[in-house]
């Protein structure tokens, strides 16, 4: 089921679990903005086709099936090669739009004239529904609210993947999702996307995030990974950011201080030795 020229295309990643899936679509269902297609794409889990029905009129999708599931980043690259839309936007299974998160973001796009975007959103904790299905939520808040400052940025990643939106020629300039990465895919190529594009930051919650306390999400549970990744990432990218962190404006900062430290005691062994 699809529109003939949709706007936006909605990169969705399932995998084993149907009710979040259905709430995520839900949100789509009830999107302000309607021209967007939803590549609802299931990475060797159980089948939904069930889920895709209920939604069934509400919702333009194409569902693809990946059998045996390839991981995070290959079934995100699927949707990527299959979207038509002028601007690609991402809403894993268990994230979830508010209504006004579409139109939000194409419209500061256009206004603005840029090709990158991203607004706010609820980081909700849950914990396991007891005796059945699902989780309910324990708190929510808003953590992450910056402008992007790419040396900011480097230190502390504040951009999630369900706020975030781009035109589609950004993939076609700077390639999709790093396959060899188990995690902090989204991280990776915001960084690539950064070379080229400004990104706008819209201060306005239009989503959440859910992390669950049940040691499920892939943040929690693969802890290692990340700090690893995160590392890997880090020293790949360190030449887009030094300038901005030896001007950092922070100076209480123990890096960037410690960073500042350095170069200054370096530029004074170099006088020393021309001396």
């Amino acid at each position: 089921m699809t529109n003939s020229t949709p706007q936006v295309s909605v990169v969705v990643r399932t995998r084993n679990r149907p009710w979040y899936l259905r709430q995520a679509l839900e949100g789509l269902a009830g999107q302000t903005f309607r021209s967007f297609e939803a590549l609802v794409v299931n990475d060797g889990g159980e089948d939904v086709a069930g889920v895709l029905g209920e939604l069934k009129g509400r919702v333009p999708y194409r569902y693809f099936h990946l059998q045996p599931g390839r991981g995070r980043c290959a079934a995100a690259n699927h949707a990527l090669a299959e979207a038509r839309g002028k601007y690609v936007s991402y809403l894993d299974d268990d994230d979830f739009y508010y209504p006004d998160h579409l139109e939000t973001l194409v419209t500061a796009l256009e206004r603005e004239d840029v090709d990158v975007a991203y607004t706010n959103a609820y980081e909700v904790i849950q914990t396991p529904r007891p005796g059945g299905e699902g989780y309910e939520e324990v708190s929510r808040a808003v953590k992450l609210d910056f402008e992007y400052n790419r040396g900011r940025f480097f230190r502390q990643s504040y951009i999630h993947l369900v706020t975030f939106m781009h035109a589609m020629h950004c993939i076609d300039r700077v390639g999709g999702f790093d396959e060899s990465l188990d995690v902090l895919e989204d991280l990776d190529l915001y960084f690539r996307l950064s070379e080229d594009y400004p990104f706008l930051h819209v201060p306005r919650i239009t989503a959440e995030y859910r992390i669950r306390d049940d040691n499920t999400n892939a943040i929690t549970s693969l802890t290692r990974e990340f700090q690893d990744t995160r590392r890997q990432i880090c020293l790949k990218y360190i030449h887009l950011v030094l300038p901005e962190l030896i001007n950092y404006t922070d100076h209480k900062d123990a890096i960037v201080q410690d960073l500042m430290d350095r170069v200054q005691a370096l530029e004074q062994r170099v006088k020393e030795l021309e001396g």
